[in-house]
């Protein structure tokens, strides 16, 4: 009896911090990150990511850490994150399309999801304590599969997370992509450091019946960058979503104008007005679609943030979410375009 009781002691304190276990499933490496108190009579959700390798530990994201940090705090319910390795095979895993500027590569992309759903997914159920609330994450080339596989596959995952996402490959051909209405979550964002084209896929899945700040969440963040770094700081904002949901109030509401340097075209910047949204539980979005309005008439701005102003003009630009309202000023010779 005692004896039994002293390894229930050992057990609990085992758990009582966050783990990270690696485990060879078929060909594929995993690394399952615990969170701090696991107990194995409890169900959890469960967060499949790309780019395992580069997610836990020294030399590395250290997104156990935040994950640490931000459930002790209670800022996100405890969950399970289980990393799958890319084995240095990330074009040929994620890319489900051929796109000869990538370089030499073969998709396997139908394979790799095929390996997450029918073999890793019964693996960890089988061994640890989940729910059927599961998500898929990606960046990079990892948030192009997530979109992709995650909604050609809305039975088993229920939430999309894809930060900075190639969209771009092939000639934006995940578009093409038959979608239709479903009762996922999808979460997609992007930095204005590290600045492509994501929101026409926003726009896309509003088409389809997505809907803003319900069940389709876009973030613009400020001086993001393509990096971990930047990836793992607004990672928080998702995670709240698929633990604790969406319905939260409104603390605040702000336009926030930006310039932003193009990738492509040397010296040219986007303008741009973003509308962000905090929400009472700590989630920040931009609340696209919007309508703008503006007190000169000397800028028209789009409602997914882009402007144009008269030359030389500067004007005030207004808009309301949810009853709360914000203004920003725009001014021609801020864009650095206009100001040599």
């Amino acid at each position: 009896m005692l004896k039994n009781l002293f390894f229930i002691f050992l057990l609990v304190i085992s758990c009582a911090h966050a783990q990270t276990i690696q485990h060879e499933v078929g060909d594929v490496t995993i690394e399952v990150y615990l969170p701090p108190g696991y107990y194995p009579g409890k169900a959890y959700p469960t967060v499949y990511s790309n780019d395992g390798e580069w997610l836990f530990g020294t030399n590395s994201w250290k997104l156990d850490e935040k994950l640490d940090e931000w459930i002790k705090s209670g800022q996100i319910e405890p969950l399970i994150l289980v990393g799958v390795f890319n084995h240095g095979k990330r074009e040929s895993y994620y890319i489900p399309y051929n796109d000869p500027r990538i370089g030499d590569y073969t998709s396997e992309a139908d394979d790799y999801t095929s390996k997450i759903i029918d073999e890793i997914i019964p693996f960890v159920e089988k061994k640890y304590a989940t729910s059927k609330k599961r998500a898929l994450m990606g960046s990079s080339f990892g948030g192009l599969h997530s979109t992709w596989a995650g909604l050609n596959n809305p039975n088993v995952f229920s939430f999309i997370i894809a930060q900075s996402p190639s969209y771009w490959v092939s000639n934006f051909e995940i578009h093409k992509e038959k979608i239709s209405k479903n009762n996922q979550c999808v979460w997609i964002d992007i930095g204005t450091n590290d600045w492509d084209d994501v929101l026409t896929m926003y726009y896309t899945l509003s088409k389809a019946g997505f809907k803003p700040g319900k069940n389709l969440f876009y973030y613009e963040d400020n001086k993001g960058t393509h990096a971990g770094e930047s990836w793992t700081k607004r990672l928080k904002y998702p995670l709240i979503l698929f633990t604790k949901g969406a319905k939260s109030k409104i603390t605040s509401f702000e336009l926030k104008t930006e310039y932003i340097p193009s990738a492509q075209r040397k010296g040219y910047y986007f303008s741009r007005v973003n509308p962000v949204v905090t929400l009472q539980n700590g989630v920040k979005f931009s609340s696209f679609p919007l309508i703008f309005h503006t007190e000169e008439g000397k800028a028209e701005v789009s409602p997914y943030g882009s402007f144009k102003i008269e030359e030389g003009a500067s004007d005030e630009v207004w808009g309301e979410y949810a009853g709360e309202k914000s203004t920003t000023k725009v001014k021609w010779k801020d864009n650095p375009m206009n100001n040599r």
